[in-house]
């Protein structure tokens, strides 16, 4: 099924649901639900953590779908929640300080990497680590390009800011990627070939990425 196919059928059971079938939008939700739950699985350091935040964006999703007008995907206007509901958290876990910027801020200084629920080795391992360690805004960014697919469009219907603006912050977190990916290498050769073909390492980690899924309302 090509990639036009999966977002029209997405388009129409989001569509569906918004009308009152329940099964349409069990199908919508089932579909989406790796995507959300490896986004939190990068990003926080528990598995419940994780699973609570996953489930909290769909709990969200079921309360504003209605307020979808058809402008983005059904796909961007969840990841638009997932977005929310993870700033939420980190602001959360950084209360004691009123400064909290996620372009300053790491994945990293927020807590602990959730490796148990990673199965990822060498590059995949180094590429995972160095998205953690630059600014939550660039892992973000980063994520849903590489690791989920989304396109600049899409990516700045996620985060609400104009597609210019979303190419220069890419510009800046590649540059970040590829010092952090230097520093947690460990030797040149594996921090270029990670850095040289990084759609196939990010690609490889989206597989490897199997966190605990919560059951959706």
């Amino acid at each position: 099924m090509s990639d036009a196919s999966v977002a029209d059928d997405e388009r129409a059971w989001f569509e569906a649901w918004c009308a009152g079938d329940a099964a349409a939008g069990r199908r919508f939700v089932a579909r989406q639900l790796p995507a959300i739950a490896r986004f939190f699985a990068t990003k926080v350091g528990a598995a419940h953590e994780a699973d609570d935040l996953t489930a909290r964006t769909f709990e969200v999703l079921l309360t504003k779908r209605a307020q979808w007008r058809g402008e983005a995907s059904p796909r961007t206007f969840l990841f638009g929640i997932a977005h929310h509901v993870l700033l939420g958290w980190a602001r959360d876990r950084r209360r004691a300080d009123d400064r909290f910027d996620p372009a300053s801020v790491s994945a990293a200084a927020l807590g602990p990497s959730m490796t148990s629920h990673i199965h990822a080795r060498g590059q995949q391992r180094v590429l995972l680590a160095a998205l953690r360690a630059i600014p939550l805004q660039a892992q973000v960014l980063l994520e849903l390009t590489l690791v989920e697919g989304l396109s600049r469009a899409e990516v700045a219907a996620v985060l609400q800011l104009p597609e210019g603006t979303v190419a220069s912050r890419l510009r800046r977190a590649r540059a970040q990627l590829d010092e952090a990916i230097a520093a947690h290498a460990g030797s040149p050769e594996l921090a270029h070939s990670t850095a040289t073909d990084l759609a196939a390492w990010a690609e490889a980690l989206r597989a490897g990425l199997v966190p605990g899924l919560p059951q959706p309302p």
